[in-house]
């Protein structure tokens, strides 16, 4: 309450952190701490106000690590080196996995680690997260390599103020003009349907083998 232009704390970051507690038990409740509570504000002043209400720099440092286990079907994340606590996340793809991965992880700052780690907590407990920050603060880079890690993989949309929801809907305007390679893609689809098209005989009539090979034709284009 005494924070200004910041949202105000509620039930539900309550319940994110039981949420947190009960889908991770095993990463320190203090660590839950700093990311329910102290990352709730965005201006310096709050934060260093609430983590000193917290006591947590006193209690609380980490650096995390990560691997995998040894057929690559889970990520594995330790809290700092000497942990022998971890956090397993499933992955997609194992063939995806870049090979020097640990080096790919070390590209990334001490902020951006522990927001990674918030994002694999909120994957545990199916939450949707929101990271925010200044521009170039790394937050794209930071969810590309987290993709990576788990070999998925992620559609990035640079949003601005000028930009509307048709970039997520798909409700874009066609363009005027096609390069070449659209060009080839049109003729190819149109050349696996044209058949379809061009048929002559009722749709009601056209018997199941050939609704079945026109249903095939439509899921290649």
């Amino acid at each position: 309450m005494e924070a200004s232009n910041e949202p105000p704390f509620t039930l539900n970051d309550i319940k994110k952190y039981i949420d947190f507690r009960e889908s991770v038990p095993q990463i320190n409740p203090l660590l839950i701490q700093l990311f329910i509570f102290v990352y709730h504000f965005s201006q310096e002043e709050n934060i260093k106000k609430i983590t000193d209400k917290l006591n947590l720099l006193k209690n609380i440092e980490f650096l995390p690590e990560i691997d995998y286990d040894e057929d690559k079907k889970h990520l594995v994340v330790y809290l700092d080196k000497e942990s022998k606590q971890s956090i397993r996340v499933k992955v997609k793809n194992q063939v995806k996995i870049p090979k020097k991965y640990k080096k790919l992880f070390d590209t990334l700052t001490k902020s951006q680690k522990h927001c990674f780690i918030f994002l694999i907590c909120c994957i545990l407990s199916k939450k949707i997260p929101i990271i925010q920050g200044p521009t170039a603060s790394g937050k794209s880079y930071l969810i590309s390599v987290l993709s990576t890690l788990l070999g998925q993989e992620a559609n990035l949309y640079q949003m601005n103020s000028n930009t509307g929801l048709s970039i997520l809907t798909g409700q874009e305007i066609i363009k005027e003009k096609f390069d070449e390679k659209e060009k080839i893609k049109i003729r190819e689809a149109y050349d696996s349907i044209k058949d379809l098209i061009n048929y002559d005989k009722p749709f009601n009539d056209i018997e199941k083998k050939g609704l079945e090979q026109y249903k095939k034709i439509i899921s290649r284009s």
